[in-house]
């Protein structure tokens, strides 16, 4: 799901203007299936979409330990391909 600009305005939430390598679309969480519980929203990303501004949920996990781990498979599936958003 994609937001306007007035969908997200004033949020606590950062935006950013590219996605992390550490964060995760929710298309690219399904594509590789990972568990949804494991991730909570972690910002925004600024994304064009039929030449207007729009603002896509990124996702980081939750705790550390986690992290770790979901860093060390991302790591490992991107050499193996790409994920495309």
């Amino acid at each position: 799901m994609i937001y306007q600009s007035h969908e997200v305005l004033g949020t606590e939430l950062p935006i950013f203007r590219e996605k992390g390598k550490d964060l995760l679309t929710y298309g690219e969480m399904m594509l590789v299936g990972e568990r949804l519980e494991e991730f909570e929203i972690a910002g925004y990303v600024q994304v064009i979409r039929f030449g207007k501004v729009f603002f896509e949920p990124i996702y980081g996990v939750r705790n550390s330990k986690i992290r770790e781990l979901h860093k060390h498979f991302c790591q490992r599936y991107r050499t193996v391909g790409r994920i495309r958003s």
